[in-house]
């Protein structure tokens, strides 16, 4: 993708408060934007192929989750997401 190409190169964090950037912005792509996208092309009430509601049995209707600093989860993927990162491109983790 192109997207990633640019990402990886242009967009390169520089430093670890870069890389903690770049975490935040992951952890609102995988779970709020991603999330939202999902429900807009599958919302709550749809019916499958045959006629049975899209979110059922083992299908779960998804919330997006908003980044929240005052949540421990969100910090904790934030914080494992930059110092993996940081890692991946020899930099001091943040």
């Amino acid at each position: 993708r192109l997207a990633s190409v640019y990402e990886a190169t242009v967009r390169r964090p520089a430093d670890g408060a870069a890389c903690v950037a770049w975490a935040v912005r992951l952890f609102r792509r995988l779970f709020e934007q991603q999330i939202r996208d999902l429900l807009a092309a599958n919302p709550p009430g749809k019916l499958d192929e045959s006629g049975a509601p899209f979110w059922g049995g083992t299908r779960l209707l998804p919330s997006p989750a908003a980044f929240d600093a005052a949540e421990p989860t969100h910090i904790d993927f934030v914080a494992a997401a930059a110092a993996l990162k940081a890692r991946t491109l020899g930099l001091a983790p943040p």
